[in-house]
């Protein structure tokens, strides 16, 4: 499903440019050239790193997304350390509608990030410590996923997230307490909260219809 999607090409319009970014050399070529003006036109791109032959470059890689204007649908997946990353990405675009990042940069997603349209996110091994900088309203989201994020301090105000259905918080160790903004939540079906050991305060009226055991079992 994923390949189909980064892969697939305009089949109505078959001389047109492809608008999606899916082989890692293509993607290593835009990073080495810094190309901009071709970035405005793609709509996808997926990057899966390897330990065997990396990209290297977090900083290069965050320029290159930060230049594509009309991105939909990203996923990244990349082995980089701290240290690699000069900074974090300027800007995102307000197109998207799926976001996975593993190893996103330590800081918080751009103040210009306001993408209606966003319906899921996906953090693994992300270094941030918040997510973003006060209240941010995503109306489309539904799946917010936070996972082995170690150095995240605390959750995001969850009353701009009115139509979040799905929420996961797997492996944040230094979290000490969820937004309690969560528990007035309407539309939320499933909530999985685990393995983190300093979080002492959770939304009593979360509990016990929304939330699975495991939050129990983390403490």
């Amino acid at each position: 499903m994923e390949l189909f999607i980064v892969r697939g090409e305009n089949h109505d319009n078959p001389g047109k440019k492809k608008s999606r970014v899916w082989k890692r050399d293509e993607i290593h070529n835009m990073c080495t050239r810094g190309a901009i003006a071709e970035n405005n036109k793609i709509e996808a791109i997926e990057y899966i790193d390897n330990w065997a032959n990396p990209l290297g470059d977090g900083s290069r890689l965050c320029m290159i997304v930060s230049n594509m204007k009309h991105l939909r649908w990203l996923r990244v997946r990349v082995n980089i350390f701290p240290d690699e990353y000069d900074g974090g990405l300027s800007f995102l675009s307000n197109e998207l509608k799926y976001i996975y990042w593993r190893n996103y940069p330590a800081s918080p997603f751009p103040d210009s990030f306001q993408p209606v349209k966003l319906v899921a996110i996906k953090l693994h091994g992300s270094l941030q410590k918040e997510l973003w900088m006060a209240y941010k309203c995503l109306p489309s989201l539904k799946v917010l996923e936070l996972l082995d994020m170690d150095n995240l301090l605390s959750a995001p105000d969850f009353s701009g997230l009115p139509c979040l259905q799905k929420f996961i918080l797997d492996g944040c160790f230094r979290l000490e307490e969820i937004h309690p903004s969560l528990g007035y939540h309407t539309s939320l079906e499933f909530i999985q909260v685990k393995f983190c050991s300093h979080l002492q305060m959770f939304p009593n009226n979360c509990l016990p219809a929304k939330t699975e055991d495991s939050y129990n079992k983390a403490l």
